[in-house]
């Protein structure tokens, strides 16, 4: 990315940058592009809630946390359910 079109974006010349290039400059700051879209909104959040983070998934994280669960092991339960899909898969089919 050059210097000058980062400086359009800063500059509000270029207020519409494509999603790939909001990656590339959440990744370089260390943050997310939602984070980059709300500071772009001077600040303004909106009152709906975001569709993903609920606070009832807020509640369930806290609940898992406090019962041990790490975040390696978040990490690993989407393998640990696949695997399990594909047992009960593998118990239901006749050889």
């Amino acid at each position: 990315m050059s210097k000058s079109y980062l400086s359009q974006i800063e500059k509000g010349a270029n207020a519409n940058p494509s999603l790939q290039m909001l990656y590339k400059i959440a990744a370089s700051l260390g943050t997310t592009v939602d984070y980059l879209i709300d500071e772009k909104t001077n600040g303004v959040k909106s009152k709906e809630p975001s569709p993903y983070i609920t606070e009832e998934w807020i509640s369930l994280l806290n609940q898992a946390i406090r019962q041990g669960m790490t975040k390696e092991d978040f990490l690993e339960f989407p393998n640990y359910l696949q695997f399990k899909k594909n047992l009960q898969t593998w118990k239901g089919s006749k050889f």
